[in-house]
């Protein structure tokens, strides 16, 4: 069993409680000639169960190689399971198929019989993907579980598979109850309930949002030039426009180029997502992003562009540096672009109004505090009289580290109730928080009654694999732009076995001004619209 280092602990009690007699391994132990698989515990293994596999949708990488390799030898047989087989593009699905299928020419009963040629087809909307996935993929939503497994709660229950489509109806659609057998107990599908919860940017930015939206320029393909001094130029991510005309076909310039092509427009939907997800979001990158800039014009001042990936990873990592000491590591290790090669001036102006406007953004909305935060007030009336349900536990998520320490310092000032805590990163167990806040889930870690938590303040490092089914709330703080993000969050509540009735969702989003910014709402739909097209839905 191969799967992600917060699962394995659940894997070993499976593998203990079922005698399995498996091997569990993480994920982060697959390396390309010094592989976990290559030891003696796993060479004689015949059949391989990869949990969570979309974890493999990228072939580019150590552990895919790994993984591959092994399941080449011999004839083994491999089970992929996951949840969420296709999270941007239809080669998620072809990557993790060709890890049990190395050859693109295939037997399967699919025209062209070439993987790679079959998925350029599904890709340019000639092929259905479905036509292949018959052949390699069992699909068990709720609806097939109940229907061919369950049993009706009436008196005298009958198993579902016995009655008429018509008779199954009222229990596929939640109106009659009925459940399905786990370890000999009857365990229950909960019912879904959304509601979109709505708040004012321009009240959030105190009236501010029309200027802050000009300040941040107009959207990628827009006609014209920036103009600098009126709106941000992104010139540190467009260097390669800076570069002279008679260098930029020069190696190394057109590497700049293409790292650039759509950098300016992703850094300015960034920092309109950080924008919609918190004023102390935006506020601390535009702080860093100031200190960036900053250091930048420094660069240039000594006479070098510090470009390139160890001086970004410098730049964006060594907020801790003095600036005299962070230029200095900075010249060591951006000797690949000459400064004599780009139009420095003009470079050096943009620059420094992009500075200047950054500077003058966070002049605006550093006086903005909790209490003028419409957004926050929206939770915490939420939270006061709406949110917690039949629990009374809240699992909220968000997509950025600076909003859940914000949230956390909001709705628990001072830290003082303890039945609260927010985790993001890798500084927390993730097995022992989910404990925490839903100890009937976990119960192989032994949680003290006053350890318990009730209200979670996550980042997406809690959305996969874990149990946190105590809890009968979901709230998005702010949307991820992947709606499989978005379903691996409401699964961790909405899972059967809950002993929660109804589960519910609670969806913020942007006003309409915003979401003419963003287009979050449209991109969310589209690409549900094509996982339904290509997976089937639920």
């Amino acid at each position: 069993i191969i799967c992600p280092a917060s699962l394995t602990d659940m894997w070993e009690a499976y593998n203990e409680q079922f005698q399995l007699n498996a091997r569990v391994l993480s994920m982060g132990l697959l390396r390309s000639g010094a592989s976990a698989l290559d030891g003696p515990l796993c060479s004689d293994r015949d059949f391989v169960l990869v949990d969570e596999s979309h974890n493999f949708r990228h072939h580019s990488s150590q552990r895919y190689d790994a993984l591959q390799s092994y399941l080449a030898r011999e004839n083994r047989r491999v089970c992929l399971l996951t949840a969420t087989p296709r999270n941007r593009a239809a080669t998620d699905v072809y990557h993790q198929i060709k890890l049990f299928h190395p050859d693109d020419v295939t037997l399967l009963p699919i025209d062209p019989p070439n993987l790679k040629e079959y998925f350029r087809e599904v890709e340019a909307g000639r092929r259905r993907l479905q036509d292949l996935l018959v052949h390699v993929l069992i699909r068990r939503t709720r609806k097939h579980i109940l229907r061919y497994y369950g049993i009706t709660d009436d008196a005298p229950s009958r198993p579902m598979r016995e009655l008429s489509d018509g008779e199954a109806v009222p229990y596929l659609d939640g109106r009659k109850r009925a459940h399905v057998l786990v370890q000999g107990k009857p365990s229950y599908f909960p019912q879904r309930k959304l509601e979109t919860l709505r708040y004012s940017i321009e009240e959030t930015y105190a009236g501010l949002y029309d200027r802050l939206r000009r300040y941040l320029g107009r959207p990628a393909g827009a006609s014209g030039a920036p103009s600098p001094g009126k709106e941000l130029t992104y010139a540190r991510y467009g260097l390669w426009h800076y570069v002279l005309p008679e260098c930029q076909q020069v190696a190394p310039y057109p590497d700049l180029h293409r790292a650039g092509m759509n950098l300016r427009g992703l850094v300015r939907v960034m920092l309109f997502k950080r924008f919609e997800s918190s004023v102390h979001a935006f506020r601390r990158t535009l702080e860093r992003l100031e200190r960036i800039h900053r250091v930048f014009l420094l660069a240039l001042d000594k006479g070098f562009v510090p470009a390139g990936e160890e001086a970004q990873e410098l730049l964006y990592e060594s907020d801790t540096l003095a600036e005299a000491d962070l230029v200095e590591q900075l010249r060591q290790v951006s000797d690949r672009y000459r400064l004599a090669d780009f139009d420095a001036t003009r470079l050096r102006a943009h620059i420094d109004a992009d500075r200047k406007l950054i500077r003058e953004m966070l002049r605006l909305v550093r006086p903005i505090g909790p209490d003028e935060d419409a957004k926050l007030q929206v939770l915490q009336e939420k939270l006061r009289a709406g949110i917690p349900k039949a629990t009374g536990k809240v699992l909220l998520f968000t997509q950025y580290a600076e909003t859940a320490q914000y949230l956390f310092e909001q709705i628990n000032p001072g830290g003082q109730a303890k039945d609260i805590d927010c985790v993001f990163g890798t500084q927390k167990s993730k097995a022992r928080t989910a404990a925490r806040f839903a100890p009937k889930a976990n119960p192989q870690i032994k949680v003290a009654p006053g350890d318990e938590v009730r209200i979670l303040i996550a980042t997406d490092v809690m959305s996969e694999g874990l149990n946190l089914q105590d809890g009968d709330v979901v709230v998005n703080y702010d949307l991820h732009w992947n709606p499989v993000r978005l379903i691996q969050r409401f699964g961790r509540i909405d899972r059967i076995g809950s002993q929660n009735d109804v589960v519910w969702g609670f969806n913020f989003l942007p006003e309409k001004a915003l979401e003419k910014q963003l287009g979050l709402q449209q991109v969310l739909k589209g690409r549900i619209k094509e996982i339904h097209e290509t997976i089937g839905e639920d």
